[in-house]
């Protein structure tokens, strides 16, 4: 019981200490931060957000396409028939001109 309320103390202080240096590092550094923070209990979630915290982390969900393994392989995969359409293309361009080619020797 002595090891808990200890726990709690120390988040408490911490909590806040970290909480103000998110402020300093935004003010300061004009960036955008969330911050979430989970009591040593579980039962408590704590945020901050130089904006709001839902709409940065909306933000870097969006922008972060490598979080989802089904974003990396469709990005992957797009890739390989973007390469693949391109490749259809010179191979059409080089048989028109073989073709080319051919009717020009008079057969």
């Amino acid at each position: 019981m002595v090891k808990v309320e200890h726990q709690r103390i120390i988040f408490s202080k911490y909590k806040q200490e970290i909480f103000k240096k998110a402020v300093e590092l935004s003010t300061q550094c004009g960036v955008d931060i969330a911050m979430l923070l989970c009591s040593p209990q579980g039962n408590t979630i704590y945020s901050f957000g130089s904006l709001s915290v839902d709409s940065i982390i909306n933000r870097f969900l969006g922008e972060n396409r490598w979080l989802d393994p089904r974003r990396r392989e469709l990005y992957w995969l797009e890739k390989e028939v973007n390469a693949e359409k391109e490749r259809g293309t010179a191979l059409g361009v080089a048989h028109k001109k073989w073709e080319d080619y051919i009717n020009g020797l008079g057969w």
